[in-house]
């Protein structure tokens, strides 16, 4: 099974290694950025591609917004997701902790601004929030593992189902 694994590059790469490290474990193939991009193609073409070759998303959203193809508005991650819920495959979103500073760098008001209303956008979707690459990594597996047991069943919390009926046994006394 293929996981597609898309997140901004300058603040994630531990955890992305961290979680390819343990979908590896668990005998899935984590597809994420270093391992494709020809430069003789749009990236975001190929993206699409191999979003569309995957059974599974998995987006972390951190503290950066990313890069934007030229001309574009929107960045590759956002886009990655765009495609994935296009495409109708099971979403595992996994947001970073905003007190939990992840990198130095900083990104101009504006990216600052799109990602703020990403991560907004997205706060519904969030299987769960990290602060390490292992934390990250543990959450991940957790809910690939969970939505294995379940794959036909919506990725929303269960509704209370009543007990079933008690059997009534009769004494013969």
């Amino acid at each position: 099974m293929k996981v597609f694994l898309s997140s901004t590059g300058r603040d994630l790469k531990l955890h992305r290694e961290a979680a390819c490290r343990e979908l590896r474990g668990m005998k899935l193939e984590p597809v994420n950025m270093e391992d494709f991009h020809d430069a003789a193609i749009e990236i975001k073409d190929y993206d699409d591609r191999r979003i569309a070759e995957c059974d599974i998303f998995v987006i972390l959203i951190g503290q950066l917004y990313g890069t934007c193809p030229e001309g574009g508005e929107k960045s590759y991650t956002e886009l990655e997701y765009d495609k994935a819920v296009e495409l109708k495959k099971p979403c595992f979103l996994f947001l970073s902790h905003e007190d939990h500073p992840l990198t130095t760098i900083r990104e101009p008001d504006a990216q600052n601004a799109k990602l703020r209303a990403f991560r907004q956008r997205a706060a519904g979707l969030i299987r769960n929030s990290f602060k390490t690459p292992e934390d990250l990594a543990t959450h991940v597996v957790q809910a690939i593992h969970n939505w294995q047991q379940t794959p036909d069943q919506p990725s929303q919390p269960a509704a209370f189902l009543p007990f079933p009926p008690q059997p009534y046994f009769r004494s013969e006394e």
